[in-house]
């Protein structure tokens, strides 16, 4: 990682961090759901097996931590998709009946504006989600256009946090277009004014976190790690 202190720097993490977010990802969902009055679903081992396209590297955690892991966890898929072309995805998607889609959001906007799109049967997307970069308000309402029953999906997160710290998805996102949700499960948020003090909703410094998903340290990087790491929180330099 080189976002908190600009050169790479190796991030520790551990298996406690890798679980934690596998876990955690269920959560967004399963909220939409009781709040909608709906019954969380029983597991159907005769159901279609659901399965995502994969179109990050493994080597960033959003393909490993987020992608890899929570599919895995839950008894899913994973298509491969060796450099993005969108053309192949929709082929792809269309092949393996793949249930989600997404990673960054071009990638969303570039399945939704392609001249050929409506050549391929994607009715099988459940879910597009996408984070890393901001997305615009805009590309929630066309993906509720294009994809009526696909929900949108968007988290903001770090390589310290092992990828996802905060998600959203479905109403909760189409409500708040221009948020990147709440913080999963058993983390915890607060703003800094850049002397140790918790500010106020509203009022702009540092973002602090802290969880079971932050990492331990930066790999032989004492001085990186005493700075970025304090008292329990993980200073994000945001």
């Amino acid at each position: 990682t080189s976002g908190t202190t600009g050169k790479p720097k190796g991030a520790v993490g551990t298996h406690r961090n890798a679980c934690t977010v596998a876990v955690c990802a269920q959560f967004s969902p399963l909220r939409n759901l009781l709040r909608r009055g709906e019954p969380v679903p029983e597991p159907n081992p005769d159901a279609p097996q659901k399965g995502g396209l994969l179109a990050v590297p493994f080597f960033h955690v959003t393909g490993c931590m987020s992608i890899l892991n929570g599919t895995l966890a839950t008894g899913g898929k994973i298509v491969l998709l060796y450099r993005w072309d969108t053309l192949r995805a929709m082929e792809l998607i269309q092949a393996e009946r793949c249930t989600g889609a997404g990673g960054v959001p071009t990638i969303a906007w570039q399945i939704l504006e392609h001249p050929q799109r409506g050549e391929f049967d994607l009715s099988s997307l459940e879910n597009m989600n996408y984070g890393g970069a901001p997305a615009s308000p805009e590309l929630v309402r066309r993906i509720k256009e294009v994809f009526p029953h696909a929900a949108p999906g968007i988290g903001w997160g770090m390589t310290e946090t092992s990828a996802t710290f905060t998600s959203h998805s479905a109403e909760e996102y189409v409500h708040r277009p221009d948020s990147a949700g709440p913080a999963l499960p058993i983390c915890e948020m607060k703003i800094d004014d850049g002397f140790g003090r918790a500010l106020p909703p509203g009022e702009v410094g540092e973002l602090l976190v802290r969880g079971a998903n932050v990492v331990h340290s930066y790999w032989n990087k004492p001085e990186a790690t005493a700075k970025t790491f304090v008292d329990g929180w993980l200073h994000t330099g945001d």
